[in-house]
């Protein structure tokens, strides 16, 4: 090999999305859903999502929050929502664990927001 050819690596954004939404660096703003705290990335959410590009760079108060209070989602919902924005799949855990039933229980806001994500 030369030393001027470079190797590019295969691609894997997939997996440093991950890494960003499990370890939390780099995260802007902070969500807390029934008592849990759970750490996002503002563009990355906006980008997968018409309804947080909505609420964090329209002209909702969330525009400039760093801490944002969810309510009438189960903590465990919206951790799943947030994978898919990720990940885009659910956790292997959602067909085991009743997800289906844990999203009927949601209010119909809440339905909206995981349906347009």
């Amino acid at each position: 090999m030369r030393s001027d050819d470079i190797i590019v690596p295969p691609p894997d954004i997939g997996h440093g999305l991950r890494c960003l939404l499990s370890s939390g660096e780099g995260a802007d703003v902070e969500f807390d859903v029934a008592g849990e705290t759970c750490a996002a990335h503002r563009c990355i959410l906006a980008a997968r999502s018409p309804v947080f590009m909505a609420e964090l760079f329209g002209a909702m108060k969330e525009k400039t929050a760093t801490y944002i209070r969810v309510e009438d989602v189960e903590a465990g919902v919206f951790k799943a929502l947030l994978h898919f924005i990720y990940n885009d799949s659910l956790p292997d855990t959602m067909a085991t664990d009743g997800f289906e039933h844990l999203i009927r229980s949601c209010s119909p806001l809440v339905r909206e927001l995981l349906t347009a994500c």
